[in-house]
């Protein structure tokens, strides 16, 4: 797994997820989506510009983390659990009924 430090970079810096936005012409949702790791992949333009604007290199905003466990579920909101998590909240698809015969 692959982990966005932004939220350490921003704290170190004094700057709000919103300034960095501005900054960087992009939308305060998907700057937000990279602050709190719930967003998997970012172009390398929008990279290249976080860096510039928080004067770092990537390997200083992105950290390398081992997978250990293996799958996950999806709950209500979107976001990734593991099954050591779960909780009511889980989203479970629905199992098709078969058709009476």
């Amino acid at each position: 797994m692959v982990r966005f430090r932004l939220d350490e970079m921003l704290e170190k810096r004094q700057m709000t997820v919103k300034e960095l936005a501005e900054k960087i012409s992009m939308k305060t949702s998907t700057v937000w989506e990279y602050y709190h790791n719930f967003n998997d992949r970012i172009k390398a333009a929008n990279l290249a510009k976080i860096c510039e604007v928080l004067d770092c290199t990537p390997a200083e905003l992105l950290e390398y983390i081992p997978e250990e466990r293996p799958g996950w579920l999806r709950n209500r909101t979107g976001f990734r659990v593991y099954p050591d998590e779960i909780d009511d909240t889980v989203y479970r698809p629905r199992k098709k009924k078969q058709p009476d015969s």
